[in-house]
């Protein structure tokens, strides 16, 4: 850690200074396949890297640093809905099909 700053500042500064690499055809494709972003929607995915300025990507980025739990998921009992909840919110942020809620759930 360096001093004098919290960890979300100093991710924030090393986003910063990456920041341009999501413009870069061969980042952003490496990352649409960590993400599992589909094929039909990679040119999109491409284009929106392209075009993304520094502020939106630290300001999305931001949010998800910023985000905290719901008050009440320490109580859940079943760690497999815990854990099924997760894998669905990652596939749905890729904007993968079928997944935007869990059986029974109303939205």
């Amino acid at each position: 850690m360096v001093a004098g700053f919290s960890l979300a500042a100093q991710l924030a500064m090393l986003l910063a200074a990456t920041a341009p690499l999501a413009r870069r055809r061969r980042f952003a494709k490496l990352q649409a396949k960590e993400l599992y972003v589909p094929g039909e929607l990679l040119p999109d995915y491409l284009s929106d890297s392209a075009r993304m300025s520094r502020e939106t990507l630290l300001a999305g980025v931001g949010e998800k640093i910023r985000f905290t739990l719901p008050a009440g998921w320490a109580d859940v009992k079943n760690p497999a809905l815990v854990r099924q909840r997760r894998a669905l919110s990652r596939r749905k942020e890729a904007g993968l099909p079928s997944c935007s809620q869990l059986p029974g759930e109303t939205e």
